[in-house]
């Protein structure tokens, strides 16, 4: 099965009424062979990929063609204004409608965090507060870049699922020229855990701190089982068209962590 060529299908034909029974003729399969090779093949389903894909479709024609929400919601296939509200405000943690007015309050005040932290990451759990300082079961990251690549802030998170298609049971947010490329995870409870990242470049405009298909990312191949006495390295990779879409609105999620956790925030100390 040809998941680049597939995916690469699906993303064109997003706005064509896409389905998994045209995409499964297309490509020479039955509906239910080609379901069963995909998830084999990917991890994922594909009907849940193809929902993601029109969900980053509706983004981009929001954020990107700065259209209307009705409009974002009739080109990527849905009928219903309340079922294509209720599917975004789930795969993005907010409504269509409130992602396009407070996109540029979020944008504000990640980039307040980035221009003037005094601290060079911040460590979170599910809940959105700040992990204890326990070190059991930790984990040390090494991440690589691309050559010549600048990060201006980067997203690591491990996951319960192999994709990431809700926030991170624990995450960290980078400002990668102070963590000099390394982060640790600490205090994570014994269980299985899927590492992964994104990275916005330095000089990036709004638009791509939100619509993030051609953000880089990385994702460890295998679930990281703890407790581990490994180290682990992330290198990050352009986008492919097979990656599960990144929906998660990520100044979103900074402006919560910091919000819930202003206290904890400004006493932390000074590593620079």
């Amino acid at each position: 099965m040809k998941i680049k060529e597939i995916a690469e299908y699906m993303r064109k034909n997003i706005e064509k009424n896409c389905t998994i029974e045209g995409t499964a003729r297309e490509f020479g399969y039955s509906k239910f062979e080609f379901s069963k090779k995909f998830k084999k093949k990917t991890g994922f389903s594909a009907s849940r990929f193809l929902s993601f894909l029109k969900i980053e479709k509706a983004l981009d024609i929001i954020i990107n063609e700065n259209e209307d929400i009705i409009i974002s919601q009739i080109r990527t296939g849905y009928n219903s204004s309340g079922t294509f509200s209720n599917i975004f405000k789930k795969y993005t943690g907010i409504s269509p409608s409130n992602y396009k007015k407070t996109i540029k309050e979020f944008y504000k005040i990640l980039r307040e965090y980035i221009n003037s932290s005094e601290i060079e990451e911040i460590s979170y759990g599910r809940s959105l507060k700040i992990n204890g300082n326990n070190t059991k079961n930790f984990l040390c990251v090494n991440l690589i870049y691309p050559k010549n690549y600048k990060s201006e802030i980067t997203f690591i998170g491990l996951f319960k699922n192999c994709v990431p298609d809700d926030l991170p049971h624990f995450g960290k947010v980078l400002i990668p020229f102070k963590t000099e490329n390394k982060c640790i995870f600490e205090n994570i409870p014994e269980g299985k855990y899927w590492l992964m990242g994104c990275s916005i470049e330095k000089g990036s405009t709004l638009e791509d701190f939100f619509y993030l298909r051609d953000s880089i990312r990385a994702r460890e191949n295998k679930a990281i089982n703890f407790p581990t006495d490994n180290e682990y390295t992330l290198k990050f990779r352009k986008p492919m068209p097979s990656d599960f879409p990144v929906l998660i609105n990520l100044p979103k999620l900074v402006k919560e962590v910091i919000e819930i956790n202003i206290g904890a925030i400004s006493s932390a100390p000074d590593n620079e």
